[in-house]
């Protein structure tokens, strides 16, 4: 059994901070102590004047693998993912094809197993027209939840209708997991496309006017009226405004099982950033107005949103630049996964006040737990995974495009500079990256079933 030491460290907990040396074994944290004399480890790690935190889980990814467009994959996601302190990923079903069905999904498992270098939980995709076999058959070959839109985002994934969200409402529900929506309202999203195109508008902020908050709020609020009628656990993906943050409230106050994520691109960048970063720095829904970033932390904060991840999506270059002269010609989504957790962490600590505990709970302790993979993953404990991430919190980070390990190097982050930088990288005990570079061969990462 191959022993490791952490030591010298600061241990970030959801709980607080303790100083003291970590003990690992086969994998999994055995020991939180001071080391004694009579253990001899097989090898240290040096942590004194770091942070050692648990692992990121993100639960809201897109490797697009198979894809044969060559966007993303389990290779470059996972080793953007490690460079960014994310030990653990959750996976969205938009292959091509698709994670429809059984036989589509289990596809995916080898691509995992050979490619990645973080560990990986996948979503099931619920599409219009679908069966409710097919949902049965996947939750069965391991999917950890359910995904589906409420508006037209993809080819690979129509939209459901109201009649589909309760008919996976019902499926999640059987088996005591949850079904995640991209909550905007169609019909709106799509008047108000053709609003812009009608003026004449193909500028960036174009993008923002075509689909106002109330375009997000009310399919929120829909989802969430569902979710109570039929009983079950419904998950609001990428919250991006005050408004629909209300609905959310409202909703959890009447006692309606509802969880929601944020992501960085909201809580950092606002839509002054999607008039200057065009479209690199497009997403659905768009960036809103400063006061919206503000209402999103203070959600956050008081538990209304319960976790933070990426929505990373790794489109071309090429295809992100077919928006310079037209926004709508390029696709929706960005490159956000390396630089999250920096990111965060310091808006959070350094800017905003809060403890690393509080932080540290919405990006790897509450995810994991909504997600059902705690306890092996988003803690620091004893019988833990050993998913570590040592940090300096006090190296500056300039985010530059030509050291993100994604494919896509562009990121509506470019140019920011944070303070905290990610050193080193451990999954379930083994080092995946350091001081820069990728330290294991693909494939060390996992695929995580549902528990």
């Amino acid at each position: 059994m191959v022993t490791t030491a952490i030591t010298g460290g600061t241990l970030v907990t959801n709980t607080g901070l303790i100083h003291a040396d970590i003990l690992i074994r086969d994998g999994s944290i055995v020991g939180m102590m001071t080391i004694p004399a009579t253990t001899t480890p097989d090898r240290t790690i040096d942590a004194t004047g770091l942070l050692i935190l648990p692992g990121g889980v993100d639960v809201h990814t897109h490797a697009y693998d198979p894809d044969p467009l060559m966007q993303e994959g389990f290779d470059t996601l996972s080793y953007a993912a490690a460079a960014g302190g994310v030990t653990t990923i959750v996976e969205m079903p938009m292959s091509e094809p698709a994670a429809t069905d059984r036989a589509t999904f289990t596809a995916r498992i080898p691509l995992i197993e050979s490619k990645s270098v973080v560990d990986v939980a996948m979503y099931a995709a619920v599409v219009h027209g679908q069966s409710v076999a097919a949902l049965h058959a996947m939750w069965e070959a391991g999917a950890v939840a359910f995904k589906a839109f409420m508006c037209g985002g993809s080819a690979v994934m129509p939209p459901v209708d109201d009649a589909e969200i309760v008919a996976a409402l019902e499926v999640a529900q059987q088996y005591g997991t949850f079904l995640t929506v991209h909550a905007e309202n169609d019909a709106l999203l799509r008047a108000g496309v053709a609003r812009m195109h009608a003026a004449g508008r193909t500028d960036p902020l174009a993008h923002a006017a075509s689909r106002p908050p109330m375009v997000e709020a009310e399919a929120v609020r829909r989802a969430i009226f569902l979710a109570g009628q039929v009983g079950a656990h419904v998950h609001i993906a990428h919250v991006s405004c005050d408004l629909a943050v209300q609905e959310v409230r409202e909703g959890k106050m009447r006692g309606v099982h509802v969880t929601a994520e944020t992501c960085p691109q909201y809580l950092v960048l606002d839509e002054s950033d999607l008039a200057t970063r065009g479209p690199y720095a497009l997403c659905a829904p768009p960036l809103r107005p400063r006061s919206d970033v503000d209402a999103l932390w203070d959600a956050l904060r008081d538990g209304t949103l319960d976790l933070v991840c990426s929505d990373h999506c790794g489109f071309s270059v090429e295809a992100k630049e077919r928006g310079r002269a037209d926004i709508f010609a390029a696709p929706m989504g960005v490159s956000t996964i390396q630089g999250m957790l920096p990111l965060v962490y310091d808006e959070a600590v350094n800017r905003r006040g809060w403890s690393w505990h509080e932080i540290v709970r919405r990006t790897a302790t509450n995810p994991a737990r909504i997600f059902g993979l705690a306890p092996h993953k988003g803690s620091i404990a004893i019988g833990s995974d050993a998913d570590l991430v040592l940090y300096d919190p006090a190296a500056p980070w300039a985010i530059r495009a030509d050291e993100m390990l994604h494919r896509n190097k562009q990121t509506p982050f470019s140019g920011l500079t944070v303070q905290g930088r990610i050193m080193h990288t451990l999954v379930r005990g083994e080092t995946v990256f350091r001081h820069g570079a990728i330290t294991v061969g693909n494939g060390y990462g996992k695929f995580i079933p549902h528990a």
